[in-house]
């Protein structure tokens, strides 16, 4: 894993910041991050069930699978992206954002957005 040079964030007096990019960084393939992240959601909604509103949570989980399908069409992975779609509708019946995700995931799909290559 070779690290590519550090890049400074820079203004004119002050050097606020340095952000090492690698390569393989976790950050850096969103899709890798968002199953990453649907596994500390999961965990952390088991470990704390007693503790959490469950309205909050299931449409927390609407947002995060609408979020995860948009992403997940955009990278030509259809049907897992429609599944994605799905489970926010199913996890937000009555969230506006989760019918905006499931059709945006169906529009992607259907104009060809992302389309996975065939053979």
């Amino acid at each position: 894993m070779a690290a590519r040079p550090l890049i400074s964030i820079v203004t004119p007096a002050y050097n606020w910041a340095y952000y090492r990019v690698m390569e393989n960084q976790i950050s850096s393939d969103n899709l890798t991050r968002l199953d990453a992240n649907e596994s500390l959601i999961q965990s952390f909604i088991h470990e704390h069930a007693d503790q959490l509103d469950a309205r909050q949570v299931r449409e927390t989980l609407s947002r995060f699978y609408g979020r995860k399908g948009r992403h997940e069409a955009s990278d030509g992975r259809r049907w897992i992206a429609l599944v994605s779609g799905m489970r926010s509708v199913r996890y937000g019946p009555g969230l506006k954002e989760a019918w905006r995700s499931f059709l945006r995931i169906l529009f992607d799909i259907v104009r060809g957005n992302g389309v996975e290559p065939v053979g």
